[in-house]
């Protein structure tokens, strides 16, 4: 891919006021952050926040993209 090319993607990426979601964190980062909050470390209790995250109404008004985790 050339600069240009990059560029223009990144361009692209964040028109219209838009940015980028990072949902990258693993779940030892997760649990750890749950485990601060008094979350119960479960599955479950992430996947049910992940998924929260990404059916939020609205939320392509304000994102163009995310990046995840396997």
């Amino acid at each position: 891919m050339t600069v240009k090319r990059r560029i223009e993607t990144a361009k692209a990426m964040f028109a219209d006021g838009k940015g980028m979601l990072a949902m990258d964190e693993n779940d030892a980062t997760c649990s750890k952050r749950f485990s601060a909050q008094g979350i119960p470390q479960m599955e479950k209790r992430r996947h049910d926040y992940r998924d929260m995250i990404v059916t939020t109404r609205g939320l392509s008004d304000c994102i163009s993209g995310m990046i995840v985790d396997e």
